[in-house]
């Protein structure tokens, strides 16, 4: 069956293909076309979500200033945000900027993975002024220690958002983007080569990130 959640998992892969500049879409087109049927899907499902909402919003069960704000939503815009062009219709835009505006009020308490696909999302969609907000949060959150280096304390469980190592990962790119802190950097990396000698990356999906988090900007770790 199909999966919103993977589909935008294996969309925001490519997306960071493209950043490290070692690998575009468009070269290929077989996969440009398959990416922009993914992000298509994507789309698609959080218009579902959106008029769901809205259908809601008209029978007196939610009302449109109160946090609506999904995971999915969430990853959608993290997703979206490596591929601006592709805006999709006018509907899919009204969506999408119904929840840039939720992220930049409700982002907090939404758990550290999901405010760094924020923080990166909102940074990457205009609105920098929240973006570093949710850095300035992290920042005030972390843990810095000279052998584990730089890191957070909280509650870990099974879904996407829970896993320490991609999180870890996520929060890289995080501090190499949006708060362009190298010194950040270096010492986030330590606490995911720290994770691999003492315990290890749990999974391919936590190794992949791993190295992503480890070929961003900064020094060559390799």
């Amino acid at each position: 069956p199909s999966s919103w959640y993977i589909t935008q998992y294996i969309a925001a892969g490519f997306g960071h293909l493209n950043r490290l500049n070692t690998f575009s879409s468009k070269r290929d087109e077989r996969i440009d076309a398959m990416t922009d049927k993914a992000l298509a899907f994507c789309t698609a499902e959080m218009l579902k979500e959106y008029r769901q909402l809205e259908a809601d919003i008209q029978n007196g069960k939610a009302k449109m200033q109160e946090d609506h704000l999904s995971g999915m939503a969430i990853h959608y815009l993290y997703t979206q945000s490596f591929f601006k062009e592709q805006q999709g219709n006018a509907a899919a835009q009204k969506a999408r900027d119904y929840y840039i505006e939720q992220a930049a009020r409700y982002w907090l308490g939404k758990g550290l993975y999901q405010e760094g696909m924020l923080a990166l999302a909102l940074h990457r969609l205009g609105r920098a002024d929240a973006a570093q907000k949710i850095v300035a949060s992290l920042r005030e959150r972390a843990l810095n220690k000279e052998e584990l280096g730089m890191y957070w304390a909280y509650d870990r469980g099974f879904y996407w958002y829970q896993l320490p190592v991609e999180t870890q990962a996520l929060m890289v790119e995080v501090f190499s983007e949006v708060a362009n802190d190298k010194a950040a950097v270096e010492n986030l990396r330590i606490w995911l080569l720290k994770n691999k000698q003492t315990n290890r990356w749990e999974s391919t999906k936590a190794t992949a990130e791993a190295v992503y988090a480890l070929l961003l900007n900064g020094d060559n770790w390799l």
